[in-house]
């Protein structure tokens, strides 16, 4: 056989050619798989967000195929991801239960965890909004990623604001809010505001936050929790 000596030691050349074909093959795969995976979460996020097919989107998940481009953790936290836009509260308890007793890695446990707080947060279950928040924060803590602590900082003044009703907040909340260029980024912290001034017990500083904020999010999440609030401010206690 042909050999190459490569620092000293004889390398025969159909070692080499089966070692570029594995890595080729390899790295192609994972382009496919990658590509397969973006198209799948396409195809999730329409049916969920978009035609709101909770039931199909369901079915879609216990599709074997699925498990060579989900692991099985991320498709149960996919799972989640469905009853908690379906507002299923029972089914969102149970997979919250199921998924804490599960092996994740950081990535899923972020993605877990991210979800877990927000679900914690809307019932003003404040224990369990707390653990999720302080789990939360021993990964991020550790990550020298950027966007590490833009998220826990997000989640500290969600947990304050929500569970913790701090109305010290007000003014460094006013201050943001004059300095954001993002419209809706603006329009979020005016609606926080507007939290605030109503745990703050003063009716018309909240309604004309909502005002303001009702402008810059319309089409958005908020503007159903909005237009209901201006007409009973009580909505502000859990939305």
């Amino acid at each position: 056989m042909i050999a190459l000596n490569i620092f000293g030691i004889d390398v025969e050349i159909i070692f080499l050619v089966y070692a570029v074909v594995i890595f080729v093959l390899f790295f192609g795969l994972r382009v496919i798989l990658h590509s397969i995976r973006k198209r799948t979460d396409r195809e999730l996020i329409d049916l969920l967000y978009v035609k709101e097919q909770y039931v199909l989107y369901q079915e879609l998940l216990k599709n074997k195929r699925l498990r060579l481009i989900f692991s099985k953790i991320d498709i149960e936290i996919l799972k989640l991801n469905g009853f908690m836009v379906e507002s299923n509260d029972e089914k969102i308890m149970h997979q919250i239960t199921y998924i804490d007793q599960l092996r994740l890695n950081n990535r899923q446990k972020i993605d877990f965890l991210s979800k877990r707080f927000t679900y914690f947060v809307e019932l003003g279950n404040q224990n369990e909004a707390s653990l999720s928040y302080v789990n939360m924060k021993e990964i991020l803590e550790r990550s020298k990623k950027n966007e590490a602590s833009v998220i826990l900082d997000e989640a500290k003044t969600v947990l304050n604001i929500y569970i913790y009703k701090d109305i010290r907040l007000i003014p460094s909340l006013l201050s943001k809010a004059e300095n954001e260029t993002n419209t809706v980024v603006q329009g979020v912290l005016y609606y926080r505001i507007a939290k605030l001034y109503y745990f703050a017990n003063k009716p018309e500083l909240s309604r004309e936050f909502l005002f303001k904020s009702q402008k810059q999010l319309k089409g958005t999440y908020y503007e159903d929790i909005i237009e209901h609030a201006l007409i009973d401010l009580n909505i502000l206690n859990t939305k």
